[in-house]
């Protein structure tokens, strides 16, 4: 490699990494607005609708502008997107529903077990094997996991956490990682961000038609309120999913994964300085286990996350 493509090659490495690093930031976002979002009086389904429908449509202007060739319209895929969207909206219920219940480290934390429960499905369904490693990353998560619901009751000084919460946060994990690989079985040709925009947009739409029979139709009354659906849209949605998906093109899924762990572990951070919000030494060390399953599964095993979105 000459001396010039050896400079475009750490360029386009470093550039990988600070997406990837955008990308993980950007989604540990999320639980602190919800709970902003929970503090102003918003609804649920108010939230995701806005969230959703500003989100795709960010997205979908930016298929239109940056990949003219992606064939944005309707296609093949087209009705699998719309359709996923669905099951896409409800695991998003599960998981914003769930930081009305319980902190927002917690909520993310408890998330953070789809790597080992994608390892198990795909090994169900798609036939790879997780082998040793992926067995070893069932086993920390699941410690991780009865270390943070225990920890309370091991002496640990924070409050217990809500079960119906816990369980809800754990389920949208499961339901997340169901989603990817219903993913990596029905999508294989379609742009990503494509079929990102699609199962968002769907998504948006569904909780719009929901909203007026869950409490009715709300609409930001407020600046703060306004900030938050914005931060919801954009921050902690479009921007870290583009910028995921080009740090996968640019420095590949292992690396890429590595710096997503940072995500969990960001969003405890935010919800601390931000929120007040603490954990025991023991439901730290819990945290870390859950972190270290989902990374031990995402380095050994095959992530499969070019077509996925986030919750």
């Amino acid at each position: 490699m000459t001396g010039g493509g050896r400079r475009r090659s750490r360029v386009s490495a470093a550039r990988g990494v600070a997406l990837a690093v955008v990308a993980a930031t950007g989604f540990a976002t999320l639980p602190v607005l919800y709970k902003w979002g929970y503090a102003l009086g918003a609804p649920t389904m108010g939230m995701l609708a806005w969230r959703f429908l500003a989100a795709g449509a960010v997205l979908w202007g930016y298929c239109r502008c940056a990949l003219p060739r992606s064939g944005v319209g309707s296609d093949g895929t087209a009705r699998t997107g719309l359709v996923m969207g669905l099951g896409y909206g409800a695991l998003s219920w599960l998981y914003s529903a769930s930081l009305r219940r319980v902190a927002a480290w917690l909520g993310t934390t408890l998330f953070y077990v789809y790597p080992v429960v994608t390892a198990i499905l795909a090994w169900a369904f798609l036939g790879e094997r997780p082998g040793r490693n992926g067995l070893r990353a069932l086993a920390l998560s699941l410690t991780g996991c009865m270390l943070i619901v225990c920890g309370p009751a091991m002496g640990a000084s924070p409050a217990g956490a809500d079960v119906a919460g816990v369980f809800m946060a754990l389920g949208s994990g499961v339901c997340y990682a169901a989603y990817s690989v219903a993913v990596r079985k029905l999508v294989t040709r379609a742009d990503p961000v494509v079929t990102s925009a699609r199962v968002i947009l769907a998504s948006g739409a569904l909780y719009a038609a929901l909203m007026p029979v869950s409490g009715g139709f709300w609409a930001p009354s407020s600046l703060r309120a306004w900030a938050v659906v914005a931060g919801l849209a954009l921050f902690a949605t479009a921007v870290p999913m583009v910028a995921l998906l080009s740090a996968l093109q640019s420095i590949g899924a292992t690396l890429t994964a590595i710096l997503g762990t940072f995500e969990p572990a960001v969003s405890a951070a935010l919800a601390v300085v931000l929120l007040g919000e603490r954990l025991s030494l023991v439901q730290a060390a819990g945290m870390l286990l859950v972190i270290s399953g989902g990374v031990t599964v995402k380095l050994t095993c095959e992530p499969g996350e070019a077509h996925e979105a986030r919750t």
